[in-house]
């Protein structure tokens, strides 16, 4: 039913864009404390350098975030959450900043507040 539901988002994306779906499994907490969902579901346009969906635990957070720096397939994506700054040492950007990272060469995510440890995920890109 999951998978079903992201390919129906995805239907109109597959023919426009050169779009890349990364799906991402919770694996362990490394010193994290704050709640984590149990999926993430990350979509990424690559020719437009930017974010066109991103849902943790089916609920569709897209708005709050955006895609940092997303130039290539084979570098690391970054998800930041707008408004924060992931290595600021302000006070607000501890608290309420929220991270979601994708290596390239290992699939391997990590959900992750400053100062707060991480989430690890494993992801499928498709």
């Amino acid at each position: 039913m999951k998978k079903l539901l992201v390919l129906l988002l995805l239907i109109p994306n597959l023919s426009w864009s050169e779009s890349i779906i990364y799906q991402c499994k919770f694996l362990k907490s490394d010193r994290a404390s704050f709640e984590h969902p149990q999926t993430i579901v990350a979509i990424i346009d690559f020719s437009e350098k930017k974010l066109e969906k991103y849902i943790e635990d089916n609920l569709n957070l897209t708005n709050q975030y955006y895609c940092e720096a997303c130039t290539s397939i084979t570098n690391r994506v970054n998800v930041w959450k707008n408004g924060y700054n992931p290595f600021s040492l302000k006070k607000t950007d501890r608290e309420n900043g929220r991270f979601f990272e994708i290596y390239a060469s290992d699939l391997v995510g990590h959900l992750w507040k400053p100062i707060n440890g991480a989430h690890y995920y494993q992801c499928q890109r498709f």
